[in-house]
């Protein structure tokens, strides 16, 4: 009988050379085990020399984007600042439509309709 024939008898016999799951758990770990083995641990002075460097090198990156955010911001303002002429305030209010009383009389009616829902709530 072949190899290929044995595969076959033995899988259709239901029965397989396969082993128990606590058997693989156990091999897992005995590999991993091995393979920690195998690691080159670096020595606190390489960790400390590698975080110092990658340390400085977030510090440039953060300075170099903060730059770089703060000459955009400046443009942006500058550019907006032309585009507007000066504004007084006497202006804005001279322009506007709405009196000091139209204003007052809605923060008024506004105050009473705050009112009124609280007597509500409390009531109910």
């Amino acid at each position: 009988m072949s190899e290929k024939d044995k595969d076959i008898v033995k899988s259709s016999s239901g029965k397989s050379d396969k082993p128990g799951f606590m058997q693989r758990v156990k091999k897992f770990f005995k590999e991993y085990r091995g393979e920690l083995k195998k690691i080159s641990w670096p020595t606190m002075a390489e960790v400390v020399k590698n975080t110092m460097i990658t340390l400085a090198a977030v510090l440039m990156i953060g300075i170099v984007i903060w730059i770089a955010d703060f000459l955009f911001t400046s443009l942006r303002d500058a550019a907006i600042s032309i585009d507007k002429a000066p504004v007084s305030a006497s202006d804005v209010i001279s322009d506007s439509a709405v009196t000091p009383e139209q204003v007052l009389d809605e923060v008024s009616s506004a105050a009473d309709v705050v009112t009124s829902i609280a007597d509500e709530v409390a009531e109910g």
